[in-house]
């Protein structure tokens, strides 16, 4: 190799060298997101400030924002919309990093029960009779248990005398009873002590999803001519979902014993993750891709504008639930809340004889 040569491809060595070094320096960072920017609901359901503007989804979110705020421990209706803590971020980025893979944490969500596709299909045939019902409950002698339990609570009792039999049970209540029952004890979450801040908030939510299931129910067959088992299954799961968030909410500031949740955070959790959560829990049990988006519709209203049936009567009985829970508390006036359920001009007439049955049902008799 000649001393001219050596040199030129010295020379081009070090060129690459620098070319390479130069680029490294002058690229960029990688930008890290911000946890708490990149966490908010789509429609500000919880979070959004009053308006007195008297159209439907304002008034109806404003009765999920009353029961969220009470249900925190009584915080002030306007702490849900104070900007989050900076420092909550760890908290943030954690229950993401849950939430996106929800399916792979069986402490937080039940595995799909293996008779819900036989019991979907049951219920729903009209031709199924009563004792088809009885035989496949008692195949599970776990599902047994519970819906027995479930049978006896004050909400489904219809005799003063127990009821100790799956035939007795669906001889009195009924089909429509049953299928109640029946989604209940198949969603109902492990309930988990829980003290300190916000501990009441588990049971009163549960009571919640209880009513909303009722309600989506009766809205899908009297209004939107839609299944209505299923739409008390949106009800159940839904629910299910807001309690699995705040269980995970809870836990992560467990985790972080120097932060102390706030309502604000705790808000703009629940609004940013219930829906998809439940949406992501609805594709792991392999339900049907309406389910999925009826459940997914509840953070998206504003951009999905509801266009579906089974949508829109879970947002009516999640409203309606909220508005017999706060009215059962004495939290708001018999007036007011029919005022919020009427407030959209559409089937106005039929909102109001749903509403007015459910107050005399559930509201009335607590008096």
């Amino acid at each position: 190799m000649t001393a001219s040569l050596a040199v030129l491809i010295g020379g081009v060595i070090a060129a690459v060298v620098a070319l390479v070094l130069w680029m490294r320096s002058s690229r960029q960072k990688p930008i890290e997101a911000d946890p708490i920017s990149s966490t908010t609901g789509s429609n500000r359901t919880l979070t959004g400030t009053h308006s007195t503007d008297a159209s439907n989804t304002i008034s109806w979110n404003e009765a999920l924002r009353r029961l969220v705020a009470h249900a925190l421990d009584d915080a002030p209706r306007e702490a849900l919309s104070q900007p989050p803590n900076p420092d909550h971020a760890p908290v943030f980025q954690a229950v993401q990093q849950i939430l996106e893979r929800i399916e792979a944490r069986p402490e937080y969500i039940p595995r799909r029960p293996s008779l819900l596709p036989k019991l979907l299909a049951t219920v729903n045939d009209n031709e199924a009779t009563l004792q088809e019902m009885s035989q496949i409950i008692a195949q599970d002698p776990a599902l047994t248990g519970n819906l027995l339990r479930i049978a006896n609570s004050p909400l489904y009792r219809v005799s003063s005398l127990p009821i100790e039999s799956i035939d007795r049970a669906v001889t009195l209540v009924g089909v429509r009873g049953i299928r109640a029952i029946i989604a209940t004890a198949l969603l109902q979450p492990v309930m988990t002590s829980s003290s300190g801040a916000y501990g009441k908030f588990p049971e009163l939510l549960w009571e919640h999803t209880l009513y909303s299931a009722m309600a989506a129910e009766t809205h899908a067959t009297q209004i939107e001519n839609a299944e209505p088992f299923v739409a008390q299954l949106c009800g159940l799961l839904y629910g299910l979902s807001a309690i699995v968030v705040f269980r995970i909410v809870r836990d992560q500031f467990a985790a972080h014993p120097h932060l102390a949740p706030d309502p604000g955070s705790v808000a703009r959790l629940l609004e940013t993750w219930v829906a998809p959560t439940a949406g992501r829990i609805a594709v792991s049990w392999e339900l049907s891709p309406r389910v999925q988006y009826a459940l997914e519709s509840q953070t998206l209203a504003a951009e999905l504008q509801m266009e579906n049936s089974l949508g829109r009567s879970l947002k009516f009985g999640r409203v309606a639930a909220s508005l017999i829970v706060l009215s059962r508390l004495g939290r708001i006036s018999a007036t007011e809340a029919r005022a919020i359920i009427v407030a959209s001009q559409e089937r106005r007439s039929q909102i109001e004889r749903l509403w007015d049955r459910f107050a005399a049902s559930y509201i009335s008799s607590a008096k």
